[in-house]
């Protein structure tokens, strides 16, 4: 999925258009203003979404060993004896 920010040349709206593809992108004769219809838009500069990913000793695998033992709830009553 590739996703465009647009400005509205009529209504000065900012808005984001998402394309399948770059190929459907390069296929798009406009791209239409979702406030007032019109097609006067153009694409502009926006900062790209950067995606980080790591792995560290909180990892999915390693939960099962960080996790508390299982303890059976205890009532107030057994406490107060």
């Amino acid at each position: 999925m590739v996703i465009y920010d647009y400005r509205c040349e009529e209504c000065a709206e900012i808005f984001e258009q998402g394309f399948k593809s770059r190929d459907d992108y390069r296929k798009t004769i406009a791209v239409t203003c979702p406030i007032c219809g019109t097609g006067l838009t153009h694409k502009i500069v926006s900062a790209p979404a950067i995606s980080i990913w790591w792995k560290d000793s909180l990892s999915s695998e390693d939960s099962g060993r960080l996790r508390p033992s299982f303890r059976p709830a205890v009532s107030n009553r057994a406490l107060r004896r």
